[in-house]
């Protein structure tokens, strides 16, 4: 069978068909970007070496994904839009296993994943066309696999300006493997450090993963993993009289058995049981204008089973079969007791909030899918799927979900290849995302979004490849969601009165995404893609631009290499955001005097936000050692100090002659340096 894409040596100027033995091994989801793999080949987006070279804040792995085509995300956090869609379409999946808001501060916008970029083997990040082994998310899903060392054992450690880590890996006698990662953040020395006045921020956070491997047989593996997250942020301004406290942990655990009894079978078992907890609560009296008081704890249990199992049946036809079963306890608990004013709205009267709720849910998922590939010629490969999917939490009028799935691949020529993909994807409500900060204890049925997917990859006569995508994704049977107008990022912000209820008919994002690079030639490269999308709800009939939708965006890269020192520049764009402007209307007495405003938001998202503009420069040097290296490095953030606006932070009122109001802006990132050095070392290191 002919593998999808092909390999490509980095010196060769042309690609060469690489024939395999397994058609499992065909990518042929329409669209997929592979990162991390240190073999640089024409279907790769990022090579291992290359992302650790990009600068990204806090070593964070989860913010090279903001480069990728497709993708929005704010400064702020870690997480990310794919395609249109809302942040929760985003399903990340550790060696195997489904993590729930794998994120540290989940309750303060989520600023860094918990996966350590020094324990990944390969990251594949797919945007459309899945098959049907995933289930339960409507856009994408990042499939990160983790890394074994050698058989010498090789260890890293190192600082940079938010954290510190330890992490290693090796063997042990002739069947085991081992890795582990420490890491502890630092941010609340960084904080006490920059703070002002009687404001005082302590951001901590750490994670450990670890994990175990040994060969029972020539045909059979298991693998032991460990994942463990916490953090604590406390915050106090005795000036604006506000103080909180937010503590978030995350636990998986999990064993895989990986069988292959024979060439033509395979069969993975992986048992798992989690539990997620955060709870947030804060105040502020912010006196005669604002006193909040607010209580959030949620804890989430998960215990699961998950098999698979895949037979070739011939060098050109596969059949996967698959079972998911998962047994899920939450438990919500939200008080809130909140006043504000505005001169905006009601007249000036202060608005008032409370809320007691209390809630819990507790149920099963399964799902179960089937798989079938075959090639009918040797340049084409065609994948059917089935899935059918179950949840029992809900309680709602559609529990069951049934998704077919049809991908295709055609390789034209050794440098042309087609993939297209089409298929149904539901997304039923998570058991964590109980809405119970808005006042809903209940569940919604599950969404639905069709897929429709064609891309092209083209090895061009210059040297370059070549990536284009064309999609189109339709909603269905959305569920309400609640978001703020204007300030997203405000505190206790389900009490604030911008807070809105988003409840869309359908939606619909389509868009094109092109992607050129240059790879390997002389001490440059580079590569730079570019997406034009859209992203909408329909609301009554009406067309309304979704909050994150961005028109235009283009990223791009600058790398150069030279004897000791290398060089990275990052430049992303793209068109500015959605945004509701504030309309007001004066309020009158019987003689024409003005005695109050109100406020109007129902304009949503009719204007814009100013173009986002940043570049990031990272220059680094690695010294060799007699076992091992050492590399430094500097980083800039928003290297020219562009001001992106983030957010509303207040209004400018003018009365006189007419009645009229002006936003004033809060901004992301600002000029922001960063160092750190790698220290790599033990037998294994070279």
């Amino acid at each position: 069978s002919l593998v999808a894409g092909t390999e490509l040596d980095g010196s060769s100027s042309a690609l060469e068909p690489r024939y395999i033995s397994r058609i499992d091994e065909v990518k042929i989801v329409a669209s997929r970007y592979e990162l991390f793999d240190q073999h640089a080949s024409s279907e790769q987006f990022l090579t291992g070496e290359e992302i650790q070279l990009l600068p990204h804040i806090a070593d964070d792995v989860f913010r090279a994904f903001h480069r990728l085509p497709g993708a929005a995300a704010t400064d702020f956090s870690a997480p990310f839009h794919l395609r249109g869609g809302d942040l929760e379409e985003v399903k990340v999946v550790l060696d195997g296993l489904e993590l729930f808001e794998p994120y540290h501060m989940r309750t303060v916008f989520s600023p860094l994943s918990i996966i350590d970029p020094g324990i990944i083997d390969n990251v594949g990040v797919l945007s459309g066309g899945l098959t049907a082994q995933y289930g339960n998310h409507m856009s994408g899903v990042v499939d990160i696999s983790s890394a074994w060392s050698s058989e010498e054992p090789v260890f890293e450690t190192g600082m940079s300006f938010v954290n510190a880590f330890f992490r290693g890996a090796g063997s042990w006698s002739d069947r085991g493997a081992y890795q582990f990662s420490l890491r502890r953040g630092y941010l609340d020395l960084v904080a006490d450090a920059a703070a002002v006045g009687d404001e005082k921020i302590s951001p901590r956070y750490s994670d450990v993963f670890m994990k175990a491997g040994y060969t029972l047989s020539d045909s059979t593996s298991i693998d032991a993993h460990v994942l463990f997250a916490s953090d604590d942020v406390e915050y106090a301004n005795t000036d604006e009289g506000e103080q909180g406290h937010s503590r978030n942990s995350l636990k998986y655990t999990w064993l895989k058995l990986d069988s292959e009894p024979n060439e033509s079978v395979r069969w993975i078992n992986i048992l798992s049981t989690g539990r997620t907890s955060n709870r947030d609560q804060g105040s502020s009296r912010n006196l005669p204008f604002e006193r909040i008081d607010r209580f959030y704890d949620r804890n989430v249990k998960v215990s699961g089973l998950q098999s698979d199992l895949s037979w070739q049946a011939s060098d050109s036809h596969l059949w996967v079969l698959g079972l998911q079963y998962r047994h899920l306890e939450a438990s919500f608990d939200h008080q809130i007791d909140s006043v504000r004013q505005s001169e905006f709205f009601n007249g000036g009267l202060p608005f008032e909030i409370y809320r007691n709720t209390l809630a819990s849910s507790s149920g099963e998922e399964l799902g179960v899918y089937l798989r079938y590939r075959f090639q009918p010629t040797l340049r084409s490969t065609w994948e059917a799927g089935l899935r059918w999917d179950k949840q029992t939490y809900t309680n709602t009028r559609d529990d069951t979900q049934l998704s077919p799935r049809v991908n295709v691949l055609f390789e034209l020529n050794e440098q042309t290849s087609l993939r297209f993909g089409w298929g149904d994807f539901y997304q039923p409500q998570g058991i964590q995302d109980l809405q119970v900060e808005d006042g809903v204890t209940h569940y919604f049925p599950a969404a639905k979004a069709q897929h429709l997917v064609a891309g092209i990859r083209r090895r061009l006569d210059a040297g370059l490849d070549l990536q284009m995508d064309i999609y189109q994704k339709r909603y269905s049977d959305l569920r309400p969601r609640f978001e703020n107008a204007l300030d997203m990022f405000d505190y206790a912000a389900e009490s604030d009165f911008d807070r809105v209820r988003v409840e869309p008919m359908s939606a619909k994002s389509e868009g094109v995404e092109i992607t050129l690079r240059d790879r390997g030639r002389d001490h440059f490269d580079w590569w730079l893609n570019y997406t034009w999308s859209r992203a909408v709800d329909v609301i009554g009939g009406v067309e309304v631009r979704r909050s994150w939708d961005q028109r235009h965006a283009l990223t791009g890269n600058l790398s150069w290499h030279g004897e000791k020192w290398v060089l990275n520049l990052v430049g992303r764009y793209h068109s500015g955001w959605p945004l509701t402007p504030l309309l007001v209307t004066p309020v009158l007495d019987a003689d024409g005097a003005l005695v109050g405003l109100n406020g109007d938001l129902s304009q949503r998202n009719q204007t814009n936000y100013e173009d986002y503009f940043r570049v990031d420069v990272r220059l680094s040097r690695t010294v060799g050692l007699d076992s091992g290296s050492f590399q430094f490095y500097l980083e800039i953030f928003n290297l020219f100090d562009t001001e992106n606006q983030c957010c509303v932070a207040g209004h400018n009122l003018t009365v006189q002659p007419t009645v009229s109001v002006s936003p004033n802006f809060d901004a992301y990132m600002p000029f922001f340096p960063s160092f750190g050095f790698v220290w790599t070392f033990g037998r294994g290191a070279g």
